[in-house]
């Protein structure tokens, strides 16, 4: 049984109203229980109080014509409020565009019964809509609390690939007889991976490539270590620099990780290496990585095999030292396992596409070539657009990194088209 108060608001003359609209739906209320207690209120005073409206229901009685305006105003505030309300209005087409949801309209004629019955289903509904506006309040409390933390880490995200950007090399060095390039693809705002080109000395110039394991913060925090730790250079007994070699920098650089990961569990897997220009000798270290790729722009491909296991899981490791001879048209393909799932078998399906694939070895053949006439950096730039017609930007499935030294020939061609020249293309061996 409810019990209950009913607003009744009417033009003017308050007793006629409850005694002519009221007292007979108050009779009839009595086949759904108690009669409701009754508050009364003019329509003026409920446009300009209507907090003033207190009952669980309202019965809104229009005698005549009226503002429209006025009642479009009112009924705009009372349904604000929530509560069921029904109009007793003349019959005009004019007083049908008032009902919505939780507003009935009903001519004068309407028997009390009626009105009742609508009065009470009203009432009878409004637990329920307490409880989802309830339910809706807190929803949004939720949502706003939801939404201010989605965007204070968002401007976390976005400071934390700032601060990793600031361990990238902001240029890479132009060295004569040689063409560095890097294509850098992080799939989300801060990446697992990272590289490191350094001028040595006046001929030798080391390059450093590594993959820490997971994704997100915390392996761009691994990747900040690895940047720091590696020792390139340091002073021997006699005062003097001394140019760490790759096998004894990767072992140092894995002793220091083995140190740390005890108790963080993180590890990694790298390529550091050291090219002299005037040689065109590489010597180079390999943690893990996958093997760099010795590629030709005729069309040819070597992998250059060796190495040690990943940096930060056996203390006093021992790394291999692969000494590479790089050819005048020759490149040096050093990547991040990425794209062992960048390049999916033609119709595959969702689960297929992310398994590994060799087909990146294809492009990477084809990258070689097409260096040949265009030149490594623009090469890498159509490389680019190509992953993303595989899987679009927004959906790589892993850190992408591609560090590509060439050989002479490709250095002139970076020089010719700094010069504003037409490069001349390497010679392919179909040619």
């Amino acid at each position: 049984m409810i019990n209950t108060t009913v607003t009744l608001i009417a033009e003017d003359r308050l007793e006629q109203a409850t005694s002519r609209w009221w007292l007979p739906i108050a009779e009839a209320w009595t086949t759904h229980g108690d009669t409701p207690s009754l508050q009364t209120l003019t329509f003026g005073g409920a446009i300009d109080k209507p907090g003033s409206v207190t009952g669980s229901a309202i019965l809104l009685v229009i005698a005549g014509d009226g503002s429209t305006s006025d009642l479009a105003k009112l009924v705009d505030r009372l349904s604000a409020r929530q509560l069921p309300l029904v109009i007793l209005a003349p019959a005009h087409p004019k007083y049908e565009a008032y009902k919505s949801d939780g507003v009935i309209v009903e001519t004068h004629e309407a028997h009390p019964e009626a009105i009742a019955s609508m009065l009470y289903a009203g009432v009878a509904r409004q637990p329920v809509i307490e409880s989802i506006r309830s339910e809706l309040h807190a929803l949004r409390r939720a949502q706003t609390g939801l939404t201010d933390h989605i965007d204070r880490m968002h401007s976390e995200l976005q400071l934390a690939a700032l601060i990793q950007q600031d361990f990238l090399p902001s240029s890479l060095p132009v060295i004569d007889g040689l063409d560095f390039c890097v294509l850098y693809r992080p799939c989300g705002y801060v990446s697992g991976d990272i590289y490191d080109v350094v001028r040595l000395d006046e001929n030798r110039t080391g390059f450093f490539v590594a993959d820490a394991t997971g994704h997100g913060v915390p392996a761009a925090l691994m990747t900040m270590v690895l940047s720091r730790a590696l020792p390139k250079t340091d002073v021997d007994d006699h005062g003097k620099t001394r140019i760490v070699p790759p096998g004894e920098a990767m072992a140092r650089l894995n002793n220091a990780i083995v140190r740390q990961a005890a108790s963080t569990h993180r590890f990694a897997t790298g390529v550091y290496g050291i090219i002299d220009r005037s040689t065109n000798i590489a010597k180079i270290a390999v943690a893990g990585h996958p093997p760099p790729l010795c590629v030709s722009a005729r069309g040819a491909m070597e992998t250059v095999d060796g190495g040690g296991p990943m940096l930060g899981v056996f203390p006093d490791a021992e790394y291999e030292e692969i000494e590479v001879t790089l050819g005048d048209d020759e490149m040096l393909i050093i990547y991040s396992d990425g794209f062992e799932t960048t390049f999916p078998e033609a119709n595959a399906d969702d689960h297929e596409r992310r398994l590994p694939s060799a087909r990146y070895l294809e492009r990477f053949t084809q990258f070689g070539e097409k260096s040949g006439s265009i030149g490594i950096e623009q090469a890498l730039d159509d490389l680019a657009v190509e992953i993303d017609t595989q899987c679009g930007s927004l959906h790589q499935l892993d850190d992408l990194t591609a560090m590509v030294i060439g050989g002479r020939r490709f250095a002139e061609i970076r020089d010719s088209l700094d010069r504003g020249q037409a490069p001349v293309p390497v010679r392919s061996k179909a040619a």
